[in-house]
C-alpha cells in the first residue's frame, strides 16, 4: 500500500522561500549555511561567502527566467499568506456581526413582545376604564333620580306637615267646642 503525499501550493511556495531561492541569493545562502553549521554542531568553521558570489551571480543571470519564476512565487506566496491574514480577519468580523445580528434580533423581538403586552395591558386598562365610566354614569343617573324622589317626598311631607297641622288645628277647635268643662260663652 503506497500513500500519495499532496503538496499544496501553500507548501510549495514555502519551499521555493525556505531553500531554493537562498541558493540564488547571497545573503540568504550565507544565512542559510550558517543556520545549517549550527544545526549540524559546525560553528567552529567558517564559510568562505565570497568564493561563490561570482559563480552565483552568473548562474542568476543565465537563469533569470527561473529565478523571476521562483521570486514571483515567492511573492505570491507572500500575497496568500496576507490575503489568509485578512480573510480571518474578516471571518471574525463577520462572525461578531452575526453575532451582534442575532443579538439584536432577540433584543427587538423581546421588546416587540413587552411592546405587545404594553399594548394588551393598555387595552385591558381602557376596558376596565370604560366599564368603571358606564358604572359612574349609571350611578349618577341613580343618584339623579334619588334626588328627584327625595324632593317629591319632600314637598309631599311638607304637604302633608301643613295638612296635618290643619287638621291638629281643626282637631283643637272641635274639641274645645265639645268640652263640656268649659262650656261655650254665649253672648246674649
Amino acid at each position: 500500500m503506497t500513500e500519495e503525499l499532496v503538496v499544496t501550493p501553500e507548501l510549495a511556495a514555502k519551499v521555493v522561500r525556505d531553500y531554493l531561492l537562498p541558493l540564488f541569493e547571497r545573503t540568504k545562502r550565507s544565512d542559510l549555511n550558517r543556520s545549517r553549521q549550527t544545526v549540524f554542531g559546525l560553528e567552529s568553521l567558517t564559510w568562505d561567502d565570497t568564493a561563490d558570489t561570482s559563480a552565483s551571480e552568473e548562474y542568476v543571470e543565465l537563469e533569470g527566467g527561473m529565478y523571476a519564476e521562483l521570486k514571483l512565487s515567492e511573492q505570491m506566496y507572500e500575497e496568500v499568506s496576507k490575503t489568509r491574514i485578512e480573510l480571518e480577519v474578516l471571518r471574525r468580523r463577520l462572525k461578531e456581526a452575526e453575532q451582534k445580528k442575532e443579538s439584536s434580533e432577540w433584543e427587538l423581538k423581546r421588546a416587540l413582545q413587552q411592546g405587545h403586552e404594553q399594548q394588551n395591558a393598555l387595552k385591558l386598562a381602557l376596558h376596565e376604564c370604560s366599564e368603571n365610566l358606564r358604572e359612574v354614569q349609571g350611578l349618577h343617573l341613580e343618584k339623579d333620580l334619588l334626588s328627584q324622589q327625595l324632593a317629591q317626598s319632600q314637598t309631599q311631607r311638607e304637604l302633608l306637615e301643613r295638612k296635618c297641622k290643619d287638621y291638629v288645628s281643626i282637631l283643637h277647635e272641635e274639641r274645645a267646642k265639645s268640652d263640656i268643662r268649659f262650656p261655650a260663652l254665649s253672648c246674649p
